[in-house]
């Protein structure tokens, strides 16, 4: 998937023109089990976008966000005469491209659904990847399927589905590197499988608050974690896990909700990190470097609701900057 995803990069900076591209439950499988979301959008608005912009420009190093495919060593994943014509396209990242959301089935994070949300430049950027060798297109009930070949091989990397979204050109394009997994995902948005939002027992929330810009949940079955020691341990305890992250009158929000199986458990964990917090404190008074972590404690909050252990972290963007400017 990581090849494919080279072999289509200009799915990744496509012109996009609606508002924030929020997380939308309808556009995902009813089974899924882990989503992870990025507003590329309402991380644009923000103001951490807007300073880290403004301190890069300040060093004589601007931030460049288009897609450049001529300084690319993209090596025989793309014909050059291919990076020519996308290269034309003048395609950039936070200009372009609204959301980007993978999703996935069970523990498996190597080949995970893709969804972005774009405009209509998807058919220009489709255009010229027909031009490459091995390229094909099919329709399946009434679904047109774009194979996305290896350049070298010409054996097929990814499967592509392209659906308008919106009376502003506004268009999905979904991504798999399984074919049965993208005809799953695009009869979802066409409305011929039931989806996320109106599955019958619903797996995740799939509810980021109003100033998120980026979000993750997963069930306890962690994806990755079953193999990596103490961590698959602790995923048996685990029930449902999901991170937050967004901005809101100038200060950077995230929150981390871990449901666990054994509330009491849950209590004694949230006391733990407490306890470690305040000890952290505690130990910068005789050591300055530890200052700068301190700091950043006085940001968290620990707390449980019912079975869930809620974290809490809230900084002011400019001081958090200064902070890790300072001491990174």
């Amino acid at each position: 998937m990581i090849r494919s995803a080279l072999l289509a990069p200009a799915f990744l900076t496509l012109c996009a023109v609606a508002p924030a591209g929020e997380l939308h439950p309808e556009r995902l499988p009813a089974e899924v089990t882990w989503v992870a979301h990025v507003d590329f959008e309402a991380f644009s608005r923000t103001t951490m976008w807007r300073e880290v912009q403004r301190r890069q420009a300040a060093r004589g190093d601007a931030i460049q966000t288009r897609f450049d495919f001529s300084d690319m060593d993209l090596g025989e994943e793309i014909p050059h005469e291919i990076a020519v014509q996308l290269e034309h396209l003048e395609l950039d990242l936070f200009r372009d491209l609204k959301s980007f959301t993978a999703a996935g089935i069970g523990k498996d994070l190597e080949e995970p659904l893709a969804l972005l949300e774009v405009s209509e430049t998807v058919h220009d950027v489709i255009a010229v990847l027909r031009e490459m060798p091995g390229y094909s297109s099919e329709k399946v009930e009434g679904l047109r399927v774009h194979a996305i070949p290896n350049p070298d091989t010409r054996q097929i990397e990814a499967y592509c589905y392209v659906q308008r979204a919106g009376d502003d050109g506004t268009h999905i394009v979904a991504l798999a590197k399984d074919r049965k997994q993208l005809l799953t995902q695009a009869r979802v948005l066409s409305g011929q499988a039931p989806s996320a939002r109106n599955a019958g027992r619903r797996k995740l929330k799939l509810d980021p608050r109003p100033s998120s810009f980026m979000y993750f949940e997963a069930t306890g079955e962690l994806p990755g974690l079953e193999h990596v020691g103490a961590a698959s341990h602790v995923t048996e305890l685990v029930r449902s896990v999901r991170l937050d992250v967004g901005e809101r009158d100038g200060y950077l929000e995230a929150q981390v909700q871990v449901a666990s199986k054994d509330p009491e458990k849950t209590r004694h964990i949230a006391q733990i990190l407490q306890g470690l917090s305040s000890m952290a404190a505690l130990a910068a008074t005789e050591d300055p470097e530890l200052s700068a972590a301190v700091d950043l404690c006085e940001g968290l909050d620990f707390r449980t609701v019912d079975d869930t252990l809620v974290v809490d972290f809230e900084y002011e963007v400019v001081d958090l900057l200064d902070l890790l400017e300072e001491h990174l």
